[in-house]
């Protein structure tokens, strides 16, 4: 079997390591994995948005892969010219950024794929961006698109631009022929009440966490340089929160509940530490904080954290507390029940899915639950370790080889 992968977000992620999401490990993971399936498959790839970017991916990171594009030759030539004028100078250096800008305002092609790949494979599958026209065109090939989540739609109010959205674009280019698979069940539901799209051809197959990246981290001096390289203190118990600050992620309330727990048990060494970027209309969170200075010595915003910095994180804090209003799937429970912390969460959308019963669930409005949550874990180790032995176990139904392999059960059966 030949199938096609657009792998168009390794190249963003290439020169923007904060573009290195979740979706963009996905990408990254069945590039690597597919391929090693099984021989039956030969895998080709595809780039929609910055060949040369992706191009240097693949150099860099995945060298010893057979590796075969299917765009068009002549943007390859120009791809692999541009890359010798960049790949001299540091990566994101001045001289660099400059010839990028150069190249960008010259290059006024958009993609174009060798129709002989098209026409000899049996599946495309584009992990993100929408099937392009030209291989919706072709009525040989199986077009599969992965849908991570349609809150966009399902929930507008949570998103700035409300219609100018990578999800609307998505769901309008799906066509009546077209296969979806999603990361989660309530996601398969949600594209199947938005479109239509006939449920035999809609799959799921569940994410995964990196366990190069994720996993206990046991070392305490390395716990505690982590946390000293983000004003953390070393001697305090803390509950740590990860996601964009922005009002889906509903952490104005873990504020207030946190502030409550804090206020009625006058407890002294428990911090809150929120990792992530700010998002948009952030300021609810920023006045949470500052209703008392006694609350807001006790919060901690470290702003973007690297993936490498978070094993130690999740493994140091008491609990990973995340009372999300909707998710797609829930990637930040996962990679905290793999690092073998306790979790406390809302009980929402997905993540009932991904979590089960190896955490503490709740209604994301549930201020009172929450802080009575979190001085349940604060006051009992032993629960604590409970949880955190659950959460081991539950992480252990998830991998990203399992993630790959589900694919490819879904190519055999659509190609």
């Amino acid at each position: 079997m030949k199938a096609i992968l657009d792998v168009s977000l390794l190249g963003q992620g290439f020169y923007y390591p904060k573009a290195r999401t979740g979706i963009f490990r996905v990408v990254e993971n069945l590039a690597t994995l597919l391929p090693e399936i099984s021989e039956e498959l030969t895998l080709s790839y595809a780039d929609t948005l910055d060949l040369p970017a992706t191009l240097r991916y693949f150099e860099t990171y995945l060298r010893n892969q057979s590796i075969t594009f299917i765009n068009d030759n002549k943007q390859v030539v120009r791809a692999n010219f541009e890359n010798s004028l960049l790949s001299p100078f540091p990566l994101n250096s001045v001289p660099q950024k400059i010839i990028k800008r150069i190249l960008y305002k010259l290059n006024t092609h958009h993609s174009v794929f060798q129709d002989t790949f098209l026409d000899e494979s049996s599946v495309y599958h584009t992990p993100y961006f929408p099937i392009p026209e030209q291989v919706q065109k072709k009525k040989n090939i199986a077009k599969l698109i992965t849908v991570h989540d349609l809150i966009p739609i399902k929930y507008p109010e949570y998103f700035e631009n409300q219609t100018d959205n990578v999800v609307h674009k998505i769901v309008k280019s799906i066509q009546k022929d077209n296969f979806a698979v999603c990361v989660s069940e309530t996601t398969k539901a949600d594209l199947l009440e938005i479109t239509g799209i006939p449920e035999e051809q809609v799959f799921v197959a569940p994410l995964a966490a990196s366990t190069s990246l994720f996993y206990p981290e046991t070392d305490q001096e390395i716990i505690n340089k982590t946390l000293s390289k983000y004003g953390i203190s070393t001697s305090k118990s803390y509950y740590l929160s990860i996601s964009t600050l922005e009002p889906r992620k509903n952490i104005d309330t873990v504020i207030k509940s946190f502030a409550e727990l804090i206020s009625q048990e006058k407890i002294e060494d428990l911090e809150l530490v929120l990792v992530g970027t700010k998002g948009w209309d952030f300021d609810k969170i920023f006045q949470a904080i500052n209703v008392s200075p006694t609350i807001k010595e006790k919060i901690i915003i470290t702003g973007y954290v690297p993936d490498e910095d978070l094993a130690a994180l999740y493994s140091g804090a008491l609990a990973f507390v995340y009372m999300s209003f909707c998710e797609g799937f829930g990637l930040p429970p996962l990679e905290a029940m793999q690092c073998g912390t306790a979790i406390i969460s809302s009980e929402t959308t997905s993540l009932p899915e991904v979590i089960g019963e190896a955490g503490i669930l709740l209604p994301p409005t549930d201020r009172e639950g929450i802080a009575h949550a979190m001085k349940y874990l604060y006051k009992n180790s032993d629960v604590r370790e409970i949880f955190r032995a659950k959460s081991l176990v539950r992480a252990s139904a998830f991998s990203w080889q399992k993630y790959a392999n589900e694919n490819y059960q879904i190519y055999k059966k659509i190609g």
